[in-house]
């Protein structure tokens, strides 16, 4: 029988693997230098979105406010829109053409399909037996819901299926408009787009929240 390794033996495998793969090892190093600058040092400055953020006190010694600019985010009566335009924006200007075209067609296809036939999707999809969430649901160890026999369920479906009908129109008549823009106006945006940028983003930063 063959003797099982020690912890002194798997010791010595591994550091005799890394001094034999050196200069393997020297190679990660600036990447692992560049990560750790660029992704891991500037998470310190996440907490300025729990702070009452004053520049001359600095981050650690402004105020903490916990989920306060959350809340007011979330309550506040441009929330929908909001959160729509950017959406818009960012599929109008999702770059992978494959990708842009299965998203908008998710988007788009309940606005042009009869509503009896979307019922019957809803209906489909969320079949004990067949339905594609359920399959799903067994997949991970879940046992099959029976979503359309649920009073709990009920209304969570009726308003997001009509969420996700009223996407697609909406979408295409905010494109529409995004497409109709002249040539002129987009020159004229192009050379002005980064101030824009700037001066939004301090707008946003500064505009709506008191100090």
């Amino acid at each position: 029988m063959k003797e099982k390794p020690t912890k002194a033996k798997k010791k010595g495998r591994t550091i005799r693997a890394f001094k034999r793969d050196i200069s393997l090892w020297l190679f990660c190093v600036p990447g692992v230098i560049l990560t750790f600058i660029f992704s891991y040092i500037p998470m310190y400055g996440v907490q300025i979105a729990f702070r009452r953020f004053n520049a001359t006190a600095g981050i650690t010694k402004s105020p903490w406010v916990g989920m306060y600019y959350f809340e007011r985010f979330f309550n506040s009566p441009y929330f929908a829109s909001t959160i729509k335009n950017t959406l818009a924006l960012m599929l109008n200007s999702f770059r992978h053409k494959r990708y842009r075209k299965v998203i908008q067609t998710v988007t788009y296809a309940p606005n042009f399909i009869s509503t009896v036939v979307m019922c019957g999707m809803i209906i489909l999809f969320l079949s004990p037996s067949v339905g594609v969430i359920n399959h799903v649901l067994e997949a991970i160890g879940i046992p099959a819901v029976n979503f359309m026999a649920k009073k709990a369920y009920w209304r969570h479906i009726y308003v997001w299926t009509g969420v996700w009908q009223s996407t697609g129109w909406s979408s295409v008549i905010y494109f529409a408009a995004l497409a109709g823009i002249s040539p002129e106006s987009k020159s004229v945006l192009s050379k002005v787009k980064g101030e824009i940028r700037k001066k939004s983003r301090i707008y946003a930063a500064s505009a709506d929240f008191p100090h």
